[in-house]
Order: structure tokens, then C-alpha cells, then sequence
């Protein structure tokens, strides 16, 4: 199942153990926080700060799709 956790969000930060992304959800600002693998943080270094994503959670697995 498909299910977006944040529009318009931004990489707040990022250390090699937790993320946390800051955007909208409902028409409330919202921070998404969650504990993350070495492996993962690897990937998630290649974000870039400036760029804004959707945030989908979709079968447990986290999508960014960048906003155009």
C-alpha cells in the first residue's frame, strides 16, 4: 500500500543512524524521523539538501520523488 508521509519536504539531517525530513502533511508542518541502516545512510547522503520531495511509504520501503 502507498501511503504519502510528507509533501514538500526537506532533508533536516542526516547522521549514520537517524534522518529526519521536515514538511507538510494535512496543512501542518511535520518532521518524519526514523532510525536508519550504514547502508542506508550511504544512499541517503546522495539527497540534496536544497531539493524538495514527496515522501511516500510504500510496503515499508521510503520513495522520494523529487518536486518539479
Amino acid at each position: 500500500m502507498k501511503q504519502l508521509k510528507l509533501k514538500n519536504a526537506k532533508l533536516e539531517t542526516l547522521t549514520e543512524n537517524k534522518v529526519v525530513f521536515i514538511g507538510e502533511l494535512k496543512g501542518y508542518i511535520q518532521k518524519l524521523s526514523y532510525t536508519i541502516t550504514q547502508e542506508r545512510y550511504n544512499d541517503l547522503k546522495q539527497l540534496d539538501n536544497n531539493t524538495t520531495y514527496n515522501i511516500w511509504n510504500e510496503n515499508n520501503v521510503m520513495r522520494f520523488i523529487t518536486q518539479k
